[in-house]
This record gives structure tokens, C-alpha cells and sequence, in this order.
């Protein structure tokens, strides 16, 4: 019996709780062992926009996009290769000489941190667009 009361009660309610953006859901049922009240509320889902007749949706397919990205690079060390240096000369005799003032040899040089560009290809999922119609003018054709 209380039941029974609790879920007239709830009807009577449901009308003027289901308003705005709050949704407000009431089942009643009798089952084999008795009687089954469910009571749910909840968000309302946004109404669909008014689509007048001047747009319409295209599908956009899929497709790859490349994505610049701004990032950090921290200083690091490398190795470079440092080639031989040479200089010309005379010997004794006159003769043009080449001579080696430093030999090739490899240095460590420490690059600082600095921002660069990285490259990305991303795919885009294909999906609907709202797009304004194509108006067509009357009696202006040649």
C-alpha cells in the first residue's frame, strides 16, 4: 500500500519536475513478487538546432593533416669532427710545401637548449559539416 501511494505521489510530481534542463523519468510495474517504482533524474540533452533551408551537412572525408608542434630541446653534448688544417710553405730549397698545422680530431661541443619545430602527420577522422547553401540568383544568368 505505501507503495502504491509513494508512486501516485511521484506521478503527480514528474509534470512539474520534468522542466528546464533537468529531465525527470517514472516507470511503474507490477512484477511476480510485487510492485516495481523506478524514479531516474537526470540532464536533459540540448534540442536539436533549428536547420533552416539555406545549410546543409557535407561529409568531409578522412584525410592526413602535418601539425607543426613548438617544442623544447635541452642542451646536449655532441661530438664533432674536426678536419685537418693545412698550410702551405716554403722548405729550404723554395719549394711550396704542404704542411699540417692541427691534425682532424674530434671535439665536444655542448649545445644550448633552444625551442624547434617538429613535424607530425595526424589523422583526421572523416566527419559531417553544417555548410551554408549555394544561393543561386534569378534572372542575372547571360
Amino acid at each position: 500500500m505505501k507503495a502504491l501511494v509513494l508512486a501516485s505521489l511521484l506521478a503527480l510530481a514528474a509534470p512539474q519536475a520534468d522542466a528546464g534542463d533537468v529531465g525527470f523519468r517514472f516507470q511503474f510495474g507490477v512484477q511476480h513478487k510485487g510492485v516495481r517504482v523506478n524514479v531516474g533524474v537526470g540532464k536533459r540533452a540540448p534540442a536539436p538546432k533549428y536547420q533552416d533551408r539555406h545549410r546543409h551537412r557535407v561529409w568531409v572525408p578522412g584525410y592526413y593533416e602535418t601539425v607543426q608542434t613548438r617544442v623544447w630541446v635541452p642542451a646536449y653534448t655532441q661530438k664533432v669532427r674536426r678536419p685537418a688544417e693545412y698550410r702551405y710553405g716554403r722548405d729550404r730549397c723554395g719549394h711550396s710545401v704542404r704542411y699540417v698545422v692541427r691534425p682532424a680530431h674530434w671535439e665536444t661541443v655542448r649545445v644550448a637548449g633552444h625551442w624547434d619545430y617538429r613535424s607530425q602527420r595526424i589523422w583526421r577522422p572523416g566527419h559531417y559539416e553544417v555548410r551554408p547553401r549555394a544561393r543561386h540568383r534569378r534572372g542575372h544568368g547571360i
